[in-house]
């Protein structure tokens, strides 16, 4: 039980040094105006189009003059018949610069995502031009408590499955393992939903009401139903232990992780049955396997024959598992990078960097398979050796896995490679601040170059009435 507390600890831990602000990246596919645009006559709307669905009734699209005053009218609304699109209407406007500031929720994941960029009428734009006290919106870093959620729903789901399938075809119906650890299981991804509900609303800045109306609260709200269900096997193999009780919690406990499956990436990329059926599949393998192991670790207490035999029999099992975690662990990776000809996104993006940091530890978790698979489990199986040897390799893999699961709760923040591909890349820009006095007698233009972090031009521009000017030599 330490090293399970241990290895919990220690995933929280990754998970907070994980979580840590990351580079953001707007999926803004294209737009009308598009970025930097010089029109000769003012349009009627602007239409912008994303790399996933967006939620009307939690986006946002202002379109702002000089001053940072709003003008467009109205609220952001669906183009018929175009659910990639959103648009809202413009009045006449006169010649200037104008700023589009846009902030949208994914009607698939919830993910929340924000920028500007600026078109100029009659006048070529230089950037975004606004007062000084406009904040510019900005897609959100991946929350270090949507990441702590993710893990806890993770965790939990695989230890529900994972007791269902070793209580089914290791030792014969009957948990290895105290039957109460299901409720703590089950409390622990229930505690990570609400996080990650909680994360939502803080990042998106509505009330709780607003947020389960969407469509991001329609997915919490199935996940959430899929977690009731689940609790209600979880109390029947608890009371009533036996394979009826284990069959109902490994179908439940199955069917909540569909549910996860469909409000994640693969629920926004086509063909979405194979993509969600995929990423399901991948979720069972993990729960089978990581679970199991967890069970495993809690429930051996000694080598004699029953234990010596489970151990062989969740070891073929867990072969099999693995093997069907690597191969749609890989197919769902080279589809958000983009095909494995885009293998340079591995470096060149957030979501692959991080993927990056999870294959190592994969490839650990594997090492420690194998050792156990071929050298400690056929010394327990048929010689009663080499016990404590294949409980601190269980161990060392039951931490392993929970580390993954911290740093899959940041990947699954990100947006997938392929999609920031999709996107068109910044343009070098300016910031352009503007202000004046009270009576506009005197105005002052400031110029920052590129406008981006780190080393910047700074340009100021003051243009004053003649009457200043002229009290000011008078003065001199």
């Amino acid at each position: 039980m330490r090293r399970v507390i241990v290895a919990v600890l220690g995933a929280g831990l990754l998970v907070l040094v994980a979580g840590r602000p990351a580079a953001a990246h707007a999926l803004l596919r294209r737009s009308e105006p598009a970025n930097g645009a010089l029109l000769q006559a003012a349009p009627a709307k602007v239409v912008l189009t994303f790399t996933e669905p967006p939620d009307p009734s939690l986006s946002l699209i202002h379109v702002l003059d000089e001053s940072g005053e709003d003008v467009e009218r109205g609220k952001a609304e669906p183009v018929p018949e175009e659910s990639l699109q959103l648009q809202v209407a413009l009045p006449p406007l006169p010649d200037g610069v104008y700023t589009v500031t846009w902030r949208t929720v994914s009607k698939t994941d919830g993910h929340v995502t924000g920028s500007s960029f600026a078109f100029g009428i009659g006048v070529t734009p230089a950037g975004a031009v606004v007062s000084p006290d406009t904040i510019l919106p900005s897609t959100p870093s991946p929350s270090p408590l949507a990441a702590v959620g993710r893990w806890g729903l993770y965790v939990g789901l695989a230890f529900l499955l994972g007791g269902a399938v070793l209580g089914l075809w290791v030792f014969g119906g009957v948990l290895p393992a105290s039957r109460w650890i299901l409720g703590a299981a089950w409390v622990i991804g229930a505690l990570g939903l609400v996080l990650i509900t909680i994360a939502e609303r803080s990042t998106i800045g509505v009330s709780y009401g607003t947020l389960l109306r969407s469509s991001a609260g329609d997915q919490l709200i199935r996940q959430g139903i899929g977690l009731a269900v689940a609790a209600i096997a979880v109390v029947v193999a608890a009371i009533r232990p036996g394979k009826t009780g284990l069959i109902l919690l490994g179908l439940t406990a199955a069917g909540a992780m569909l549910l996860h499956a469909q409000a994640g990436h693969a629920g926004s990329q086509a063909p979405v049955w194979f993509n969600v059926g995929v990423q399901w599949l991948h979720l069972l393998a993990v729960g089978v396997w990581v679970g199991g192991l967890a069970w495993l670790l809690l429930g051996m207490r000694s080598s004699g024959p029953s234990e010596r035999a489970g151990v062989g029999r969740f070891s073929f099992i867990a072969g099999i598992a693995l093997a069907v975690v690597a191969v749609t662990g890989i197919v769902r990776a080279i589809d958000e990078v983009g095909g494995i000809g885009a293998w340079r996104r591995l470096f060149e993006t957030s979501f692959g960097i991080a993927l990056l940091i999870k294959v190592p530890l994969f490839a650990g978790l594997v090492a420690l398979g194998a050792r156990n698979r071929y050298v400690n489990v056929p010394a327990v199986s048929r010689r009663g050796e080499r016990f404590r040897s294949l409980r601190r390799t269980v161990g060392g893999e039951v931490a392993l896995a929970v580390g993954i699961f911290g740093v899959t709760g940041v990947l699954t923040q990100l947006p997938p490679a392929a999609q920031v591909a999709a996107a068109p890349s910044p343009v070098p820009a300016q910031v352009v601040a503007t202000g004046s006095d009270f009576a506009t007698s005197a105005r002052v233009r400031l110029t920052i170059m590129p406008g981006i972090v780190g080393p910047n031009h700074f340009e100021a521009r003051i243009v004053m009435s003649q009457d200043i000017v002229d009290g000011c030599l008078g003065t001199s």
